[in-house]
This record gives C-alpha cells, sequence and structure tokens, in this order.
C-alpha cells in the first residue's frame, strides 16, 4: 500500500503519524499537569481553611481567658479583649466557610461556630454583665460549669484533623500527578523517536532506495549493459513513473542494438 503512494503522499503520511503521536501525548500530559494544579490548589485552600480553624480554636481559647481574667481583677480591658476575640472568631469562621473544599469540613465547622454563638448569649455576654456587679459575680463565675465550650472544642479539633488528612492526600495525589506527567514525558519522547525511526525508515526502503536503484540501473543502460533488470515496474508512484521511463529507454535501445 506504502509502495503505491505518491511521495507527496508518504510524506503527509509520515507527518501525520509523528503528529498524531505529538498530539496524544500532549493531551495526556496536559491532563497530568491540570490534574497537579487542581491537587496544589486544593492542597492550598485546605491548608488556608486549617490555619482559620486553628485561629477560631485560639480565639475561643481568648476570650475564655479575657473574661475569667475580667471576673478576677474587675478590668476592663479584658473586655476589649474578649470582644476582639469574638470578631476574629467570626472572622476566622467566615474564611474557613469560604476556603474549605469539604461540605462534612464546612458543616463540623458551622456547627462549632453555631455552639460559641448559642454560648455567648447563653454563659459569655452574661458573664460579662453580671462581673460587673459584685453581687452577682459569684453567678456569672458559676456558669462556665452550666455551660461548658467542650463541645466547640471537640468540634474544632476533629477538623483540624481532618484538614490534616485532606492536605496529605492532596500531597499524594499530586505527587502522583507529577510523577505522572514525568512518564507521559518519557513515553512521548519514546514514542516520537520510535515513529521517526520507522518512518525514516519506511521512507527510505520506499523512496530513497529504489532512487538509487534507478540511478544505478541508467548509468549501466548508458554504458551499453541493455540486460540490466529495470526495478520498481508496476509501482504506481513517481518511482514508478521513473521505472517505466527508463523501461522505454532500455527498450528502445535494445531496438536500436537490433537494427
Amino acid at each position: 500500500m506504502l509502495a503505491h503512494l505518491k511521495i507527496t503522499g508518504k510524506l503527509i503520511a509520515a507527518f501525520v503519524a509523528v503528529l498524531l503521536v505529538t498530539t496524544l501525548a500532549n493531551g495526556i500530559l496536559y491532563a497530568s499537569i491540570r490534574h497537579a494544579a487542581e491537587a496544589n490548589q486544593s492542597r492550598a485552600a485546605n491548608f488556608e481553611a486549617s490555619l482559620q480553624a486553628e485561629r477560631m480554636r485560639a480565639s475561643l481559647y481568648r476570650l475564655q481567658n479575657a473574661i475569667g481574667n475580667n471576673l478576677l481583677t474587675g478590668e476592663e480591658r479584658f473586655l476589649k479583649t474578649y470582644g476582639d476575640a469574638k470578631q476574629n472568631f467570626q472572622k476566622a469562621a467566615e474564611a474557613f466557610a469560604r476556603f474549605a473544599d469539604s461540605p462534612t469540613q464546612e458543616a463540623k465547622v458551622a456547627e462549632a461556630r453555631s455552639f460559641v454563638e448559642t454560648w455567648w448569649n447563653t454563659a459569655g455576654d452574661r458573664m460579662v454583665t453580671l462581673g460587673k456587679d459584685p453581687a452577682t459575680r459569684a453567678e456569672a463565675l458559676a456558669l462556665p460549669k452550666q455551660f461548658p465550650l467542650t463541645r466547640a472544642y471537640d468540634l474544632l479539633d476533629e477538623a483540624l484533623s481532618n484538614q490534616q488528612a485532606l492536605i496529605a492526600a492532596d500531597a499524594a495525589s499530586a505527587a502522583e500527578a507529577d510523577e505522572a506527567s514525568i512518564s507521559t514525558m518519557l513515553l512521548a519522547c519514546a514514542l516520537g523517536t520510535a515513529v521517526a525511526v520507522v518512518m525514516g525508515w519506511l521512507l527510505t526502503r520506499g523512496v530513497a532506495r529504489p532512487v538509487v536503484a534507478i540511478t544505478g540501473v541508467m548509468r549501466r543502460l548508458s554504458s551499453g549493459d541493455l540486460g540490466v533488470e529495470v526495478p520498481a515496474l508496476g509501482r504506481r508512484d513517481e518511482i514508478g513513473a521513473m521505472a517505466s521511463a527508463v523501461q522505454v529507454f532500455k527498450e528502445a535501445g535494445l531496438e536500436k542494438r537490433r537494427l
């Protein structure tokens, strides 16, 4: 089949073969690189979400200490710390919702946030109000035991633990995609080289060798050796046309010799 293609067709076939292999390899490489980029992006988002969960936990700890110090010392400056910690907790919770890509994680942190907001109304803010009056300060000091924040801490600890697992999974996925990209590049180089070698061998066998053979026959005919066989007769490409022309030249020489 290849022998009957025009030389232009042979060159186009070789080009298309190399182009197909290159396109396929580039497509696989693009998919691997995109997967790695998505995994790295997810890892960065989960890392940022982890930082926000840590800030929520730290803010919770600060506001508890601020209330306790205010009740023990009566100093107003601790109330500002309490208010700042509340704001920081809310900001961190909102940031966590933006960065987290796991609905389960969002729900867990949202539950912790809701629990803390309820605690503010039932205990935290009441402690601040009751602590301002020495007569009710003892009642304020009893509220933490009645309304502990243990559930909020447990939810945040679970969220942080899950975030670490998500970050590790993203890192493993990115590493796997990077390895796939390298393997794809090596495979593309190997396939490209193999296709180029095969097509070069086919073109040499189908074009260069017949041309060299016909050139040799033409030399022998021009030197008077009319017994030489003309190769590539019957081919339907340019090589076959050249062979037919040489055959006509040979037959003309034989006819002239007979005369």
